[in-house]
């Protein structure tokens, strides 16, 4: 081989090592920043896990407090029926006993003027 063909596939070769170091180079730095994304994202999620154990214990507790509550609004709603039955049947005979006192008291009225 001539000197000159020497030189080229020197040069061809010292070219195709720098391509070769500067793409190890930028698989390296690929490699790092897809490592850095990848433990990004599984903090995320696992921010997120954390977030939806947090949401999940709050509604299971909502939940048993609608569920108190809702027997409280119950055991109120029912007293106060009892209430109700018995502010009526208390005006029911306080209208009877009226009727009688206005009975017993028109009588009276009507001796007493004879």
């Amino acid at each position: 081989m001539t000197d000159a063909k020497i030189a080229t596939l020197e040069t061809k070769v010292e070219n195709l090592e720098s391509w070769a170091e500067k793409h190890e180079r930028d698989d390296d730095r690929t490699h790092k920043y897809m490592n850095h994304m990848a433990e990004d994202i599984l903090a995320k999620m696992a921010g997120l896990e954390r977030s939806a154990a947090r949401f999940e214990v709050d509604l299971a507790h909502r939940l048993g407090s609608d569920v108190d509550t809702k027997g409280s609004l119950k055991e109120i709603f029912e007293r106060i029926r009892v209430l109700e039955r018995l502010a009526y049947i208390a005006i029911g005979g306080l209208g009877a006993v009226a009727a009688v006192a206005t009975f017993f008291g028109w009588n009276i009225l009507k001796l007493l003027a004879k």
